[in-house]
């Protein structure tokens, strides 16, 4: 047994060495606003500082050309990432993860709650913004 454990704790932590979990995030903006993660590898761009419905916010990230393109809409997991590296804001981003047709979910960036929000938004200006990420060019 005492075995077993050791080659499941060496096993994992070779694991994360390899993937770099664990690895202590650092958030740099350059001067276009292109906020990059060297923990994760991933870039991040802040859209417009207003209230979008998520096809709002999709249209945004699909048009997005600063730094040379590439831009997505993030997933739960890499708005946690970002949340965990140190990134506070007062509102909500949506991510690229749906609950059915017509509920999103969102990370709320100023606690680190993770909520549903309908797709088409709710009461003005009590919508979710958007980030757009991409994997470091």
């Amino acid at each position: 047994m005492k075995l077993s454990m050791t080659v499941f704790v060496v096993l994992i932590l070779s694991l994360s060495l390899c993937y770099g979990f664990g690895k202590q995030s650092e958030l740099i903006v350059d001067n276009v606003g292109i906020l990059t993660d060297n923990g994760t590898g991933l870039q991040w761009f802040e859209g417009p500082e207003e209230s979008t419905t998520w096809d709002q916010a999709n249209l945004w990230v699909a048009n997005l050309t600063v730094g040379g393109g590439g831009w997505r809409m993030p997933n739960m997991a890499e708005l946690r990432g970002l949340y965990d590296a140190g990134m506070r804001k007062k509102f909500s981003v949506w991510s690229s993860e749906f609950d059915g047709t017509s509920v999103v979910w969102v990370l709320y960036f100023n606690d680190g709650s993770e909520l549903k929000f309908a797709r088409d938004g709710g009461p003005q200006g009590s919508w979710p913004r958007a980030f757009a990420v991409r994997t470091r060019k």
